[in-house]
């Protein structure tokens, strides 16, 4: 029997891989092979861009190594990280903001913002990353949200309907002071309301 020195459980010789398969340290292991196994799985999900090092000295294993002691769990987890990274380097990938984990390529990029996932059927904005906003164009939410970055965290997990009414609030007011620019109606220089002379002097 052995002990471990990372679980510090006794086990049986077949349990400890004694060198560490296709490493390049030579010494001898005493670490169990469930433990290398988390060892690495830890190790690779938690720094993927670092190399892992033998769990008993600092040498860098070899990739060798770290796939055979992979367990599938792990190289799934990669597999799936390494597709996402090079999804999103394409600068027409979109992730669905509804939260069911799918993300599609969108041909008609910002042009086309609205982005319907073809998993869950909601919509994406593909300018701002969120739930799409209803009724509202990209420039009018941008123009609401430039100051306002707790209403666009609000905004990215559920439609905000308050802040909807702001931003509609504000095309009704743009509105407003367009008509009454072109009409015969002026503004007071004291007050700023805005009058219009119907008569006397």
């Amino acid at each position: 029997m052995f002990t471990c020195i990372v679980c510090e459980s006794d086990v049986s010789l077949c349990e400890i891989p004694i060198q560490l398969h296709g490493a390049t340290c030579n010494h001898l292991i005493h670490t169990c092979i469930p433990c290398v196994h988390r060892f690495i799985r830890t190790a690779v999900t938690s720094h993927p861009r670092l190399t892992p090092s033998c769990p008993e000295c600092p040498m860098p294993l070899s990739q060798k190594t770290i796939e055979y002691y992979m367990d599938e769990e792990t190289k799934k987890t990669l597999e799936d990280r390494t597709t996402s990274e090079h999804l999103e380097a394409d600068d027409t990938f979109v992730w669905c903001a509804g939260g069911c984990g799918n993300g599609q390529l969108h041909a008609g990029g910002s042009s086309q913002p609205i982005v319907t996932c073809k998993k869950c059927g909601k919509k994406t904005c593909f300018v701002h990353k969120c739930i799409w906003h209803g009724g509202v164009t990209c420039e009018e939410w941008e123009a609401v949200l430039k100051e306002d970055e707790q209403a666009k965290r609000r905004f990215r997990d559920r439609v905000d309907t308050q802040l909807l009414e702001r931003i509609n609030h504000a095309r009704d007011e743009r509105a407003s002071e367009t008509y009454l620019e072109k009409s015969p109606a002026k503004k007071c220089p004291k007050c700023g309301v805005w009058i219009e002379k119907i008569g006397g002097w």
